[in-house]
């Protein structure tokens, strides 16, 4: 008998999802490359069955997530917030659009303006901060 997916399954999952999504893999990408089928996989993402840990293994380095980092996320990520579905949404509405982009230069001006627009609300980069 298979053992019932539970809360840190879905977590995992939802913590799966958030770094596919973020390297621009396609659930039949992350399916390829850890040998099962694209239906299996989403139950995966979606924490319905759980994943071995051979498996989990495989998916951290197909996304180049270090293990303690993907637990720390893990341990930080709340799969039924609003907030976390709406934070998917615009990563995926985001790495659409980039990938859309069809000339190099311009996909270069887009990295760089996130990038600008990242430093801005990091502390201690205000306006203020930066003249005194």
């Amino acid at each position: 008998m298979r053992a019932k997916a539970s809360a840190i399954d879905r977590r995992i999952g939802a913590v799966l999802e958030e770094r596919r999504i973020a390297r621009a893999f396609s659930p039949g990408d992350m399916a390829r490359r850890l040998g099962v089928s694209r239906q299996q996989y989403k139950k995966y993402e979606g924490g319905t069955d759980r994943m071995s840990a051979s498996k989990l293994q495989l998916a951290l380095e197909a996304l180049a997530v270090p293990t303690t980092d993907f637990f720390e996320r893990v341990a930080a990520v709340d799969p039924a917030s609003p907030r976390n579905a709406a934070w998917l949404r615009q990563t995926r509405d985001l790495v659409k659009a980039f990938r859309s982009i069809g000339e190099r230069a311009i996909r270069h001006q887009c990295l760089n303006m996130l990038r600008t627009l990242a430093r801005q609300r990091e502390p201690g980069s205000s306006e203020k901060e930066k003249r005194g």
